[in-house]
Order: structure tokens, then C-alpha cells, then sequence
């Protein structure tokens, strides 16, 4: 009688160790909720798929990593502020959507600010970056990253955009960024600051004529079905920052923080070259399904010329040292 009240209670306390083990390790996953602007397919959501595996393998899933792509979790301003809250911890998007809580960001829409996507690479990730991180800590996020993204271009049903007049009385979609719609504006456009999500359904009842992305983002949104013109003018180069909840990614222990920044810095170099794959690949294909031009050196010039005054107007709001920093190190 007395073994088996004994094996009993053994019998108890072992299952108690044993949920108790279970709830502890329960307890112990960390959840980041990581929402993108794009589809699955582009290379902006395969990076944060690529960053989802290596952190769970790395962490042995104490952290897991739920990706959202295609604005699930809210539209792109909804979801900037989310990460802002805390409560969503992640996001991807251009930097120009977070100027309403950093203005400094719209330094990186100064218009024909980097001559190539490498050149902006190097200083986004370098320099650059440097600079514009304390203002994004101020605001309550970190900046887990810049990832490659490329010159945007302009698509419109009107007609090709070959030189500076072609540009004037057009109702173009921009991202809501006070430089870039103080830019097209200075080109003699109507800029009209509108959300990703909102784009297809405004270009297909006339709400506006023209639109400016990526090749890749043309190719994925299917902006080609109802687009007629696309026009490599490359005023704006773009990159995607990885955005963090600042709070979120401080609480972290010192061992997730350095698998959390390591899986991105590799994530991020995979998505490097699947972007410069992609583009090559759905620039191709849009070529065959649209009208394709690459505007003149000389044409481009003109717009240089016009957008010259542009910078002056954002000492304020941006900060005229920064600027300056940001001329020297870009040679602007």
C-alpha cells in the first residue's frame, strides 16, 4: 500500500516537472509579427520568409517569426504606426512612409540624389544610415536594415515621359513624402500622395494617370494589364527599410539580438541578388508588354535643373546640418 501511494505521488510530482517544463518553455517563445507592402513572390517578402527561417533555426524556435506580406496587417501608414505602438515588431517599407513620425527621411527622397544602386547601397547601409539612425531611435524604432531596392519608375496611359513637358499637368500617385511631391511638383506634375494598396483600382477609374514604383513592383501587381507606358526617368531612388519596435528589440537578451541581426544582414544579401535577378528578369518581360523608354541624359538634365531649388525648403523640417552631411557623403 504504502509502494504504491509512494509511485503515485513519484507519478505526480513527474508530471508536474513536466508541465511545469512545457508552460516555461511556452512561455519562452517570442513572437514577431513582420508585415511587407509587397505579394509572396517579390524579393522583398522571400528576404522576411529567408529571415524567418534562419531565426528559427538559430533561435530552436524560441523565436518565432509570423510573415505578412501584401498589406494583410493594415495599410502602409496603419502598419508604421503599429510598429511605433509595439504592437506589431516589424515592417517593410520605403523610408518615405516614415517621415510623418521622421521627417529627417525624406532626406533619401531628394530627387536624382544617387547615381547608382550601389553607390546607394553602401551609404544607406554605411554612413548614411548612421546618421539617420538616432533620430529613427527618438521616434521608437530601430533600423534593422536597408534593403536593395532600385529607381522608380513612372507608368501612365497618356504617353511616354521623354523629356520635362511630357511630365506637366500629370496626375501622378506618389508615396506620401513631402520632398517627393514637392519634387514632381517642381517638374510641373499633380502629385497625388496615395497608399500601395489604393493604386490598381485608382489607376483603373481614371483617379489618376500615372504612377511610380519599382520594375519589380509593375511586374508583381500586374500594373502592366492596365498600364500602357513605362518610363525609366529616375528621379527617385529607393531603397526598403527593415523597421523594428525600438522597445521590442531592446528587451531582446543579448544572445537573439545577435542571431536577430545577423539573419537579417544575411537575409538581406540574399534578397540583394534576387532582386537584381528580378528586375533584369521582369524588365524583360515588361518590355514585351508595354512601352519601354529610358529618358536622355540631356533630357534628365532639365529636370536636374528644375528640381534644383527643392532642397533649400526642407532646412527646417529635415535639418540643414543634416542635409549638408547627406550632399558631402552622396556628392550631391
Amino acid at each position: 500500500m504504502l509502494k504504491s501511494r509512494f509511485f503515485i505521488v513519484l507519478l505526480c510530482i513527474t508530471l508536474v516537472v513536466l508541465f511545469g517544463s512545457s508552460l516555461a518553455n511556452a512561455k519562452k517563445q517570442i513572437v514577431i509579427r513582420a508585415g511587407t507592402t509587397d505579394a509572396i513572390d517579390h524579393n522583398v517578402t522571400q528576404m522576411m520568409i529567408r529571415f524567418k527561417e534562419l531565426v528559427e533555426e538559430r533561435t530552436d524556435g524560441e523565436i518565432k517569426v509570423e510573415v505578412y506580406p501584401s498589406l494583410q496587417l493594415g495599410g502602409t501608414p496603419e502598419q508604421v504606426e503599429a510598429v511605433q505602438l509595439g504592437t506589431q515588431q516589424m515592417f517593410v517599407c520605403t523610408p518615405a512612409w516614415l517621415t510623418r513620425f521622421v521627417p529627417q527621411m525624406s532626406v533619401l527622397s531628394f530627387p536624382f540624389l544617387f547615381e547608382s544602386a550601389d553607390t546607394a547601397n553602401a551609404l544607406l547601409n554605411g554612413p548614411i544610415g548612421r546618421e539617420l539612425e538616432p533620430y529613427a531611435n527618438k521616434a521608437g524604432f530601430t533600423v534593422l536594415g536597408f534593403a536593395h531596392g532600385g529607381f522608380r519608375q513612372i507608368t501612365n496611359n497618356k504617353r511616354p515621359i521623354t523629356c520635362l513637358e511630357d511630365l506637366k499637368g500629370l496626375k501622378i500617385r506618389l508615396q506620401s513624402d513631402p520632398v517627393q511631391i514637392e519634387s514632381m511638383v517642381a517638374l510641373g506634375a499633380n502629385s497625388v500622395p496615395m497608399d500601395r494598396g489604393e493604386v490598381f483600382s485608382a489607376l483603373q477609374q481614371g483617379v489618376i494617370d500615372a504612377q511610380d514604383c519599382f520594375v519589380t513592383s509593375v511586374y508583381t501587381e500586374k500594373l502592366y494589364e492596365i498600364q500602357k507606358y513605362m518610363s525609366d526617368v529616375r528621379i527617385f531612388y529607393d531603397s526598403f527599410g527593415i523597421w523594428g519596435n525600438k522597445r521590442f528589440f531592446d528587451n531582446l537578451s543579448s544572445d537573439h539580438q545577435a542571431i536577430v541581426y545577423q539573419s537579417i544582414k544575411e537575409a538581406m544579401e540574399y534578397q540583394r541578388e534576387l532582386a537584381i535577378s528580378q528586375e533584369r528578369e521582369h524588365g524583360a518581360y515588361l518590355e514585351q508588354k508595354m512601352n519601354v523608354n529610358h529618358v536622355s541624359d540631356e533630357a534628365k538634365a532639365e529636370m536636374v535643373e528644375k528640381t534644383r531649388g527643392v532642397v533649400n525648403k526642407f532646412n527646417n523640417t529635415i535639418g540643414e546640418d543634416l542635409i549638408n552631411k547627406v550632399r558631402e557623403l552622396a556628392n550631391y
